[in-house]
């Protein structure tokens, strides 16, 4: 699945994923490849992404996640 995640001070994560993890304001949400479409608002805490052996984690203060049906995500965050 392709990944985005972008904040105003610019991209933090951009590339193939195998999985992203947000804090969601109903709970952690882990979003894996085919994930159904979905649009949630995002809390405080630590967006994580997995690609290949790497890791990539920043904490947020906030924001907005999407999963498209066509398997790109976008999450929009405000950085903590």
């Amino acid at each position: 699945m392709h990944v985005l995640v972008a904040s105003v001070s610019g991209e933090v994560f951009n590339g193939s994923a195998e999985s992203l993890s947000v804090p969601s304001e109903m709970g952690d949400l882990t979003i894996l490849p085919h994930h159904q479409a979905l649009v949630s608002l995002l809390s405080a805490g630590d967006v994580a992404v997995a690609h290949g052996s790497e890791h990539t984690k920043v904490s947020i203060a906030g924001g907005v996640l999407e999963v498209s049906d066509k398997g790109n995500v976008s999450v929009l965050v405000t950085l903590a």
